[in-house]
């Protein structure tokens, strides 16, 4: 197999992957927590009150829930669609964090990151595919592996300036 086809494959792969967490969402329903937070906001409006009491008498997760109030409003759909682009950011971020860089993607690291989560995340569909939960764990991460990007590449900055000197 040719290096060209080898990388072609593994491209489907990843596609794929892609493909199989989107048909996920769109076949988990809404459930426990997504109910109560439709029953408390029915419209953007009400978001601000049921933020504060969240923040005073719940759990004070006010980001997580501001993309769970948000997306309960817009619609399940969009929110399949989007959860899916979503979970490819957080990959390619972990991957990026490994590696150093997107640059060199590397399909197979993709396709192993998809297969390890799989595996060693505790309740997976809870932290990736429930609305509410997907909120609270992979959108929060994928924030905070976007807020880590400047220092990664500074830390790769200073060690490749550490090693020329």
């Amino acid at each position: 197999m040719t290096a060209k086809n080898y990388n072609n494959l593994l491209f489907v792969g990843c596609s794929a992957v892609v493909l199989a967490f989107f048909l996920l969402n769109v076949y988990t329903p809404l459930v426990a927590d997504d109910f109560s937070i439709l029953i408390e906001v029915n419209s953007v409006a009400d978001i601000p009150g049921a933020l504060y009491n969240h923040y005073f008498h719940t759990n004070g997760r006010v980001v997580a829930h501001v993309f769970a109030y948000f997306w309960l409003l817009i619609g399940k759909p969009f929110f399949n669609i989007t959860n899916a682009v979503v979970y490819c950011a957080f990959i390619l971020l972990v991957q990026f964090h490994i590696t150093g860089t997107l640059k060199k993607f590397s399909p197979l690291l993709f396709l192993a990151l998809n297969v390890v989560f799989w595996i060693f995340v505790p309740v997976w569909g809870q932290n990736f595919l429930w609305l509410t939960g997907s909120a609270n764990y992979l959108w929060t991460t994928t924030i905070i592996l976007f807020f880590l990007v400047p220092f990664r590449k500074r830390f790769d900055y200073s060690g490749n300036e550490m090693a020329a000197s």
